[in-house]
């Protein structure tokens, strides 16, 4: 690590203990806070984002599922053909 690097580092860590001792009133220099976070809140905040993934991946193996599906239906021409006649009558109803 480049001394630069150290020295910046250092000084945010005390401006930022400096912060948080004029938070909570600590007038001691020697004092170091920390926060500390709810466990629940942790707790939750994993739960979230594991939820979130799960719900992305779904949604990309269904996405991934229907362009396999709209492949195979352009591929063959039995479906090819049904799909150009559903086409045309989305069409004929819209327009």
């Amino acid at each position: 690590m480049s001394k630069n690097l150290q020295l910046r580092t250092a000084w945010q860590k005390a401006r930022q203990q400096q912060q948080l001792r004029d938070t909570y009133g600590v007038t001691n220099p020697n004092t170091v806070v920390v926060e500390r976070k709810n466990v629940l809140t942790n707790t939750l905040r994993v739960l979230l984002q594991a939820l979130a993934k799960v719900v992305q991946v779904s949604a990309s193996i269904a996405i991934a599922a229907l362009a396999l599906i709209g492949l195979a239906a352009l591929a063959y021409p039995g479906p090819r053909e049904l799909l150009f006649e559903i086409l045309l009558q989305t069409f004929q109803q819209f327009f």
